[in-house]
């Protein structure tokens, strides 16, 4: 042991009223109990950074997949008319900046065009930025009209909307 550190131990020690040796376990247990500490805070760190992380590339890929998906129709819906042509749409007319677009009165909802909706929580009444079809039946919401974005209880579904008219039969 160094002269310096020596003197400042038995300087330490004498403050405390302690045996040397007794001042040298007590600074050992403290930078044990210390170290420990550390360790287990940078673990528990470490497991928030890496939950929040995986978080974070969940919801990325949620918004990437919906961002994909708008305006195109569901896997499910695909599927399910796989072979059946529809009926062509009519070309949308040209609104006026100054009138508040709504939506077309939509064809009847059929069981095959309404998916699910009970992993459906809430409406959000929102204005569309992006084409996109009505779920329950699968009218087009054009870009600017006001839309009903469905708040899901299940991350990895794609955006459910619904038209005004759909959501006034709920």
């Amino acid at each position: 042991v160094p002269e310096s550190l020596q003197s400042t131990l038995k300087e330490e020690a004498r403050k405390r009223r302690l045996s040397v040796s007794h001042l040298i376990r007590n600074v050992l247990e403290d930078t044990f109990d210390l170290v420990d500490n550390v360790v287990a805070e940078v673990d528990n760190i470490v497991q928030d950074s890496v939950g929040l992380a995986r978080q974070v590339r969940r919801d990325a890929e949620r918004i990437a997949q919906s961002a994909r998906d708008t305006g195109q129709p569901r896997r499910s819906e695909s599927t399910a008319n796989e072979g059946v042509s529809a009926p062509p749409k009519p070309a949308a007319e040209p609104v006026p900046s100054s009138e508040k677009p709504v939506a077309a009165e939509p064809p009847a909802p059929t069981e095959e065009s309404s998916p699910a909706l009970e992993h459906i929580l809430a409406w959000n009444r929102v204005v569309l930025n992006r084409d996109a079809r009505c779920a329950k039946c699968g009218c087009e919401i054009k870009k600017g009209q006001e839309g009903h974005l469905g708040v899901s209880q299940a991350p990895a579904t794609t955006p459910t909307w619904l038209c005004s008219v759909c959501l006034d039969q709920l």
